[in-house]
């Protein structure tokens, strides 16, 4: 049993699936990117038993407990957390905290990101949240093998930190999750070849040079079009192209007012963003507040690292 320890983390956006169900090949993939806020702050301590102050935690650290098979001895505390059911990747940053927690203070010292996924049950889906905890950075998934399989990454480069990122979500806005998340993608069709053809060209060809030169115009406009091709997709799920109708209302007001490197992230509501520095995120965030005080508005960054994990006087592990 080790001493007390700290493990923060940041969070992850998600821009979208590269294929759905296709005839041959790989399942889901996409492009995504870690951020530095919002994040998870998780305290941990030996104990007598298992003691968990936060009630998704406590889910996820029994889930972690029953694949260990042993009764872990440790107190869980959540001092920071990622808004659920916004799409920004909360039960994935939580669980694989949870996990990598339990693991230290066990002594079981599991630290592979796939492995913690696998005890906490995270990764049905997309895997850029998972490797995204442990290295951050901007992320190409390039799917999964298997209907059970963690996706596997294609590419992962440091995303230009001098580009500010807006999150901005109404209040009280909640995205798709769940079983409903699992019940609709049942019930979706395949993602034509064509589609997912202009997907991966976009992510080859536009996003990961934009990003390499940091050619802020190029990612804004590229990236504009991969969501509107992703978009265009879910809309029948999601009820339109952006998943809330007010979303959609302000992002055509942005449009008009030059703002084109935006994104709904997952299943939203929240969209991210992007502005080529300072100056302009603060004169945005001005302007959406001027449509109203029915907004959530968080300035972030790209976050290139991944977790910290400190114990009490030591250096992060």
């Amino acid at each position: 049993m080790t001493g007390a320890l700290r493990i923060e983390t940041g969070a992850r956006l998600h821009f979208g699936p590269l294929s759905y169900r296709p005839e041959c090949g790989r399942h889901f993939g996409g492009i995504g990117l870690m951020i530095a806020s919002p994040g998870v702050r998780l305290i941990a301590t030996p104990h007598d038993s298992l003691e968990v102050f936060h009630d998704r935690a406590h889910v996820f650290a029994q889930t972690v407990a029953s694949n260990l098979r042993f009764d872990p001895k440790v107190q869980l505390k959540i001092d920071a957390e990622i808004p659920s059911h916004r799409g920004l990747g909360s039960g994935t940053q939580l669980g694989l905290a949870v996990a990598e927690a339990v693991c230290e203070i066990s002594g079981a010292s599991e630290r592979n990101p796939v492995r913690l996924a696998e005890l906490s049950g995270r990764g049905a889906r997309s895997a850029i949240g998972i490797h995204g905890y442990q290295q951050g950075g901007f992320f190409v998934d390039a799917g999964q093998r298997g209907a059970s399989a963690i996706g596997e990454i294609a590419c992962r480069l440091e995303f230009p930190e001098e580009w500010p990122i807006l999150l901005i979500a109404p209040q009280q806005g909640k995205g798709i999750s769940g079983s409903a998340e699992a019940e609709l993608f049942a019930e979706i069709s395949p993602m034509d070849e064509t589609r997912s053809g202009r997907l991966c060209r976009l992510a080859l060809t536009e996003l990961l040079p934009a990003i390499s030169q940091h050619d802020f115009e190029s990612w804004s406009t590229a990236l504009w079009e991969y969501g509107m091709l992703v978009g265009e997709f879910f809309r029948t799920t999601q009820g339109g192209v952006f998943s809330d109708s007010r979303v959609a209302n302000l992002v055509e007001h942005l449009r008009k007012c030059d703002v084109r490197g935006i994104a709904q992230s997952s299943w939203g509501p929240t969209i991210a963003v992007f502005c080529e520095d300072i100056d302009r995120s603060t004169w945005l965030s001005e302007k959406i507040r001027q449509q109203g005080d029915g907004w959530e508005i968080l300035e972030t960054r790209g976050k290139n690292t991944g977790r910290t994990i400190q114990r009490p006087e030591h250096s992060p592990l």
